[in-house]
């Protein structure tokens, strides 16, 4: 998954000891950050404006298979009218978000990208609730 540019921030023992500005970040599945050449393992790294965890309370989620992706969408707890929003979170970090006015306005082309990532990630492994 290509996030483009983003200040990221390295960390070590859950404390940032540097942060920087980089073009061409990527994430895989497995929740590792790609940054030019260099590769950082899960929890070495923060993107504190994409930093944004499953969030228990409001919201349910789908793990991709053994990937470390997760899809997490609203309970029926936190909108009884059903989710407005679908979000992919790797390593507390969200990836991609549609909310209920993209696919209302373009709902073929959202359900294609929401579906298509995740058939990119599970391949022909299956899902895991």
């Amino acid at each position: 998954m290509n996030l483009g540019s983003a200040n990221v921030s390295i960390l070590r023992d859950g404390r940032t000891v540097s942060e920087r500005h980089y073009d061409g970040v990527q994430i895989d599945h497995e929740g590792n950050l790609t940054v030019g050449d260099t590769i950082l393992e899960p929890g070495e790294w923060m993107i504190v404006d994409r930093y944004n965890p499953f969030d228990p309370k409001n919201e349910v989620r789908i793990k991709l298979g053994d990937s470390k992706v997760i899809v997490a969408v609203e309970s029926a707890e936190a909108n009884p009218n059903g989710t407005s929003y679908v979000r992919y979170i790797i390593n507390d970090h969200e990836v991609l978000y549609w909310n209920v006015d993209e696919w209302e306005e373009d709902g073929e082309n959202v359900m294609g990208a929401i579906f298509g990532y995740m058939f990119s990630v599970l391949g022909n492994r299956a899902l895991s609730f």
